[in-house]
């Protein structure tokens, strides 16, 4: 039979055993706490990256669709511009020959 001092060390080096373990335990979730946290953050970070990248394409595709409907409208009205400057310029080399003559 034990005596009472030995029961006592026992449940002593016992309860230093379960503090160690629970410390040891509490590490471990603090230290998978923060790597999920830390992964959380970058994937984050890559997500709002890659959603960044994919506005600053469609932003590109339609001011490029824009400049290409700018370049268009402006050659239709050069284009309007060279044909009545041609009807003009009939006229006025007649009016210049019968000037001339």
């Amino acid at each position: 039979m034990s005596s009472i001092i030995e029961r006592i060390a026992a449940a002593e080096a016992e309860a230093e055993q379960i503090r160690q373990n629970a410390e040891a335990r509490a590490r471990e979730i603090i230290s998978n706490a923060n790597r999920e946290a830390k992964e959380s953050v970058e994937n984050a970070k890559a997500e709002a990256k890659a959603r960044l990248l994919k506005r600053i394409e469609q932003a590109n595709e339609a001011a490029s669709r824009l400049v290409k409907d700018i370049l268009a409208t402006n050659a239709k009205e050069s284009e309007r511009a060279v044909m009545e400057a041609r009807k003009k310029l009939d006229a006025a080399v007649s009016f210049i020959i019968e000037k001339a003559v």
